[in-house]
């Protein structure tokens, strides 16, 4: 439901292996989710996506046994959580993943995608986004087109994603944008 905005500060996640859709569509939700164990989830996929007003602190969660954050923040127009310590290093799905969350600019440098076969429009449309990810594995991606697109990434980040891309062994044919 769109108006969804209850207190989850009870709700226990330490089960939970799938949060698909979880909030997705709840345009008014803006909820305390910082508690949430999230040890056990496997997919987050389209999980707050198109949830407007949302910008929950996300930090803390343990994200090491996803594997798909495909459209996890897509459209997520207010959120800008610090991401900076996630570890997503099992997902392998990582399309649109903040697409249009035009707010969103955490560093994400330390990421570890090595497992990221599908980058596509991951942060298309993050209109404010400048990471450098430079330090990023790409050795198994196998699409990444329009990735950056409408993105504020500088020429300095993307002069260093370039040189990056240029010095790691990469899959033919991927279009990196």
């Amino acid at each position: 439901s769109s108006a969804f905005n209850q207190d989850l500060n009870n709700f226990d996640t330490s089960k939970v292996t799938t949060m698909y859709d979880m909030f997705a569509g709840a345009s008014s939700f803006n909820g305390d989710v910082s508690s949430f164990d999230t040890s056990k989830v496997t997919s987050m996929e389209a999980m707050f996506y198109q949830a407007t007003a949302f910008n929950g602190d996300v930090s803390t969660w343990d994200v090491s046994s996803v594997t798909s954050l495909r459209e996890a923040f897509q459209n997520a127009v207010a959120f800008d959580s610090n991401l900076s310590t996630w570890t997503p290093s099992l997902a392998t799905d990582m399309v649109r993943m903040l697409s249009g969350a035009s707010s969103f600019n955490s560093d994400v440098s330390a990421w570890n995608v090595g497992s990221a076969t599908n980058m596509n429009e991951l942060f298309m449309g993050a209109s404010l986004f400048d990471s450098n990810l430079s330090g990023w594995d790409f050795s198994v991606v196998t699409h990444a087109s329009n990735m950056l697109k409408s993105t504020a990434f500088t020429r300095t980040n993307y002069d260093a994603l370039l040189l990056s891309l240029s010095q790691q062994t990469l899959n033919n044919g991927v279009e990196f944008g």
